[in-house]
């Protein structure tokens, strides 16, 4: 997960790194670790 972009955050696969990013909103981004964190 790269942290240079103050609106999104970027993933991608470590083992594939030429495919390229994904870039989420961060509010996106935190909603979604939020529900995982809740199973």
């Amino acid at each position: 997960m790269a942290d240079n972009d103050p609106k999104h955050v970027m993933v991608r696969d470590t083992k594939a790194r030429d495919r390229g990013i994904l870039a989420v909103q961060r509010t996106a981004w935190t909603a979604f670790v939020e529900h995982a964190k809740q199973g």
